[in-house]
């Protein structure tokens, strides 16, 4: 099928691919144990006064395969001023339920690779949270903003890196909020 992969060339290590008018060629650059490399972006999510999941990524029990976290990046600001000082949190989650499935909008980072078996929820999906990994303040006073990289890893290698086998996931969540405060929050993960 045109842009699946057919197999692993030996020349190196590269990636066969059919392309769009069926020639086979080849993606360079990556580890021939990649299946490919994914991301998604939930831009100015408002905050909420109660707890809230805002985006969870889940490997599926049967996905067969295994998602090395890429990186996370985190910024909010607000346009007027905030009370809360609740952070953005990254959690370890075993679950991840409900909320809205926005899979389809999962961007690949090359046309070719094939459909990604993460599976992104956003709208408060039900999680069972696991250890904190990361978290990120949010702003306070009005027109100001707050950033930070939750984890950045090399995509192309699994060594030191956070790796959630089938069953496992990651959400970022608030314990608290500010209807005021406006969330930034991007995941990017390779399948292997």
């Amino acid at each position: 099928m045109p842009g699946q992969y057919v197999g692993i060339s030996d020349d190196g290590g590269r990636k066969l691919a059919i392309n769009a008018a069926g020639a086979i060629t080849t993606v360079t650059g990556v580890d021939p144990n990649l299946d490919g490399v994914y991301a998604f972006a939930l831009i100015d999510a408002p905050g909420v006064v109660a707890a809230n999941n805002f985006l969870s990524l889940f490997n599926p029990l049967a996905s067969g395969r295994n998602l090395a976290f890429s990186f996370s990046a985190t910024a909010s600001y607000v346009a007027t001023t905030s009370v809360v000082a609740a952070s953005m949190g990254l959690y370890r989650t075993t679950t991840s339920t409900g909320g809205v499935d926005s899979s389809a909008s999962i961007a690949k980072l090359a046309s070719a690779y094939p459909a990604p078996v993460g599976v992104v929820r956003t709208g408060n999906p039900t999680v069972t949270l696991g250890n904190a990994l990361n978290s990120v303040p949010p702003p306070l006073s009005a027109g100001s903003f707050t950033s930070g990289d939750a984890i950045t890893i090399n995509a192309t290698s699994t060594a030191n890196t956070l790796v959630l086998a089938p069953g496992e996931g990651v959400v970022f969540r608030t314990a608290s909020g500010d209807v005021n405060q406006r969330w930034n929050l991007t995941i990017a993960w390779a399948e292997i």
